[in-house]
């Protein structure tokens, strides 16, 4: 395997010397005390960082409580931490509460504390649990109903997988009510005009959000209009919300709900933190992996090793049963100790690895960014994280997956091509979601649910459930169930439609737990599959785009337009023979393929050279998070022959390309210009790196052709953010650019514009804060208003230069 080209610091380590770091030489049992004898063997030691031990610290629950909870709470020797009192305290003074302490800190305890709470004071009430999965609330389910059975109340789950009759049920005799978004918004408000569901929205006093951080992008700006629906026929609603340690969490939960809220946050965590060690590491040989999982299998170590894919975690697990160790694993893997996790599993199988795993009968679990979230997996010793996570909070994600209960090790692999500086990584700052509110596509859909709401309430109306269906919930199109021809009882999952395209096409090898099996035949609502053996087969994509105007004219290098942009599955090639689908296949006599029909953002690159092409993912990821949109509502395309970028939302007609994309287009040019000049934009992956720093390394050049930018600075809290702005208008104030609209910017010790140059400006940015991004206010301009010294961000008349800008 070719050697990666890593940069390395000469700066001291706060845990072991720099030749310490890159030796090699390191014993196993510096590990935290794990017996990992082969990693120093398999792989390059890049950098070590350790997260030292911190005491818990306690706090008796707050007098408010219910003197029965109370009683629950401080039974035995048990306490509540620092933060779960604190939180409770807060909710019991009736303010909504975001709680936003670090992963496997209580956060659960607290909000079903407070329901049962509630109940105990007003046994009519009800409350509703709102979780972002399936998964999460079949993980959480139980601890509810033995809660609440505790106390003499009921809680039920909804969904769409029972009868009518079952969810009435569930809505007349359960106080507590777990469910996702969408069965409220497909059953329950198109269900207005039935008793039981009007007699519940009017008794909804609380509503818990859990894993909040999770309802971002189009998901997330559908969820805001729902509750604002909701709320339209309960009217007394008190909120909780819980999530990860995410960049600007209680201003994302201001936008999510409409509500304010009280942060309680990583200050005031009381929960204890166990010692762990995160160890960057790059393979030695291309064996290096499955040597060290062979490994960490065959000892009593308990594991999690994540991959960004699918279908790659279900190779990972086939790669090592036909390699030289798959006769010892497999005993392991054949008796449940050893399994696979990804989203698309079956219930059922769900629930038995989710049980195994909290119960310790399983020893590891292969798995995606599905078990990142929200579920209970008990303790786990050592998180082995394969290539670079989705982003940085995603990381942090599965770093806490460890040591919950002790001493825990990471070990972060840097494949090839791989180009990240470890120190720089462990400091980018947390990503904050986003959501779309501003646009008018979401706001006229559900303002037409919500009209036909109202006429529900009275009498149902026709055209209610065409309303309701119109338009996608998830971003996601039609799904489709798996399993074995001529067997019904044995289900292999669901895939949506990009899945089906990716892994589950016609003659396609679809790995279930693990196990091959060849994809036959579809039809509008199931795929059929065959048992096979193990497999490689490879597909072959072609994608191909029809623009409006048909000629680029010279000049243009970016600019906004109309697009069909095809993703066509053409066949696939399995070893060293090739099947297509034409009339000789046995497979399929056409190509299957994908339409994305709507406005799209495409930039013509000059020379489509090579670091372009390597660089798009990284690229587009980087500009996602500069421009704040999320990366799963989009998709982008490479048209090498005509040097395009293509960029298009998944959902057409949502505004999200013309009013999100398209007003903040010179960062997508200016990181396209720095892969023209061959420089790496990977350094910077999912991180704000290109805006700011840590300490005081200096930020690479960014090039930014044709564009006002300044800095918003915050001194006092050592923060700092790079915005575009429009101009400055006739009463003195900066007009900054803020997604569709233009707006003042009213709270910034300094805005400092940087002058321009005539064909670009180079921006060498010095900067020597680091963390949470600054959340500049803004006020919208009102053409009456006299001009206010006092408002800070006002322009002064002049402008600087790069020195001023970095001093």
């Amino acid at each position: 395997m070719e050697k990666l080209k890593l940069k390395r610091k000469n700066s001291e380590s706060t845990v072991t010397s720099q030749a310490e770091h890159l030796s090699g030489q390191i014993k196993s049992d510096d590990f935290c005390d794990m017996k990992l004898d082969a990693l120093p063997e398999l792989f390059d030691i890049l950098h070590r960082h350790v997260i030292p031990f911190k005491a818990a610290r306690y706090s008796p629950p707050p007098m408010g409580l219910d003197s029965r909870l109370r009683s629950y709470l401080t039974k035995g020797s048990a306490q509540l931490y620092d933060h779960q009192a604190s939180a409770l305290y807060h909710l019991l003074k009736r303010n909504n509460v975001l709680l936003s302490t670090k992963t496997a800190s209580g956060k659960s305890l607290v909000f079903m504390s407070f329901a049962i709470d509630k109940l105990l004071k007003s046994p009519d009430s009800r409350i509703m649990v709102l979780y972002p999965t399936r998964a999460l609330i079949e993980d959480q389910l139980l601890r509810w109903q033995q809660l609440s059975e505790t106390f003499g109340f009921k809680t039920g789950f909804l969904h769409g997988q029972v009868e009518r009759e079952d969810k009435l049920r569930v809505l007349e005799t359960c106080q507590i009510v777990l469910c996702t978004p969408d069965i409220l918004h497909y059953w329950l408000m198109p269900s207005l005009h039935l008793s039981a569901v009007a007699n519940w929205l009017s008794a909804l006093r609380f509503i818990i959000i859990d894993e909040a951080h999770t309802f971002s992008g189009v998901f997330g700006t559908n969820v805001s209009f729902l509750l604002q629906r909701i709320e339209r026929f309960a009217n007394k609603v008190q909120y909780f919300a819980s999530t990860a340690t995410v960049a600007g969490a209680n201003d994302f939960l201001r936008q999510l709900t409409g509500k304010d809220f009280l942060e309680v946050g990583l200050p005031e965590d009381g929960s204890p933190t166990h010692r762990k060690e995160i160890v960057f590491v790059s393979p030695k040989h291309g064996n290096a992996i499955n040597d060290l999982l062979a490994q960490v299998i065959a000892s009593n170590i308990k594991f999690m090793y994540f991959k960004n894919s699918r279908q790659g975690i279900e190779l990972s697990l086939a790669d090592l049963l036909q390699g030289d160790y798959g006769a010892s694993l497999m005993p392991q893997i054949r008796d449940g100790f050893v399994c696979t996790y990804r989203g698309g599993y079956e219930s059922k199988d769900r629930k038995a690895i989710m049980n195994s795993l909290r119960l310790g009968r399983l020893k590891g679990v292969l798995c995606t960014s599905a078990l990142e979230v929200g579920l209970d997996i008990g303790d786990v010793d050592l998180v082995i994280i394969d290539d670079i996570s989705p982003n940085i909070n995603s990381f942090w994600q599965r770093v806490g997956r460890a040591g919950r209960k002790g001493p825990a090790l990471v070990i972060q692999i840097l494949n090839n091509n791989t180009y990240v500086e470890p120190e720089s990584y462990l400091k980018s700052p947390l990503l904050k979601p986003s959501l779309y509110k501003q646009l008018p596509f979401f706001k006229e859909w559900h303002d037409h649910c919500a009209v036909q709401e109202q006429v529900i309430f009275k009498k149902r109306a026709a055209m209610v459930q065409k309303l309701q269906f119109r338009h996608s919930f998830r971003n996601m199109g039609a799904t489709f169930k798996l399993g074995l021809e001529y067997n019904q009882g044995l289900d292999l999952g669901d895939v949506d439609y990009e899945q089906y395209l990716n892994e589950a096409f016609p003659g396609a090898i679809y790995r279930y737990l693990g196990r091959p099996h060849r994809v036959g035949w579809r039809n509008k609502e199931f795929i059929k599959c065959q048992k096979t053996q193990d497999i490689s087969v490879f597909s072959e994509e072609i994608k191909f785009s029809l623009l409006s105007p048909d000629n680029i004219e010279d000049g243009f290098s970016c600019y906004l337009t109309q697009a069909q942009t095809v993703k066509a599955i053409i066949g696939f090639s399995q070893f060293d023979r090739g099947y297509y689908y034409n009339a000789k296949s046995s497979w399929c006599k056409k190509p299957i393929f994908k339409l994305y029909d709507s406005a799209a953002l495409v930039v013509k690159v000059a020379e489509m050279n090579q670091p372009v092409s390597s660089q798009i993912e990284e690229l587009i990821k980087v500009f996602a998070t500069l421009a704040g949109f999320d990366k799963n509502d989009i998709v982008y395309h490479l048209d090498k022959d005509k040097s395009l970028l293509i960029i298009q939302a998944i959902i057409p007609g949502t505004g999200l390309i013309e009013q999100v994309l398209w007003p903040v287009k010179d960062i997508l040019l200016g990181l396209l210009d720095k892969t023209l000049a061959g420089e790496e934009i990977a350094d910077f992956k999912d991180t704000r790196f290109y805006l700011e720093s840590h300490k005081t390394d200096p930020v690479l050049d960014v090039v930014i052709k044709n564009a006002k930018f300044g800095f918003f600075v915050d001194e006092k809290a050592g923060k700092y953010l790079f915005l575009p702005y429009s101009g400055v208008n006739s009463q003195g104030y900066y007009e900054i650019i803020t997604g569709t609209t233009t707006q003042r910017l009213v709270n910034a010790k300094y805005f400092r514009p940087v002058y321009q140059q005539p064909s670009s400006v180079i921006v060498d940015i010095m900067l020597n804060g680091y963390g949470h991004y600054a959340e500049p206010e803004f006020e919208d301009i009102s053409t009456d208003e006299k001009p206010d010294a006092s408002i800070l961000g006002k322009h002064d008349g002049t402008e600087h230069c790069l020195a001023e800008v970095c001093a």
